[in-house]
């Protein structure tokens, strides 16, 4: 069953790499989502995924957390553009700061916000990097309990 997992793994992540369009990838059982976690680091791909999820659903769900992972809790996230435009259009929404890195935390978080589904840009801030090292949404995508929409 793991060598399954990973070849099942493997065939989505490479589906979700090339679509030139948002990818939802479900468990087997899928239920509408009321708390949406976003994870959030600034890049385009994650302010795309914002726009993406503002844009086509509105407010289909009860709150959007968003998350911001860091390993330097000191780092500032001048965000007020982001939350401002969630504000405009009428999200609910709370913003959280942990330590951690994101492949680890995000998960975690999901859980103990009880998060629905996870919302996460297809690369992080650091394409190459993220290519290489296998990024936060593939990891994401094959072990997450939660549905995981990953937009370009």
């Amino acid at each position: 069953a793991h060598v399954e997992r990973a070849i099942v793994g493997s065939t989505t992540e490479d589906l979700v790499r090339a679509a030139p369009r948002p990818v939802l990838v479900c468990p087997q059982e899928f239920r509408s989502p009321r708390r949406l976690l976003f994870s959030y680091d600034g890049s385009q791909c994650a302010e795309s995924a914002l726009q993406f999820c503002v844009n086509g659903f509105g407010r289909i769900w009860e709150e959007l957390v968003v998350l911001t992972v860091t390993e330097a809790m000191g780092e500032s996230f001048p965000f007020e553009t982001e939350l401002g435009y969630l504000s405009t259009h009428g999200i609910p929404y709370r913003f959280l700061v942990e330590p951690g890195r994101p492949a680890e935390a995000i998960p975690r978080i999901a859980e103990r916000e009880s998060a629905h589904m996870i919302l996460i840009g297809a690369h992080g801030t650091h394409k190459i990097r993220d290519y290489l090292l296998g990024p936060t949404a593939s990891h994401l995508i094959r072990r997450s309990a939660l549905p995981v929409l990953v937009v370009s």
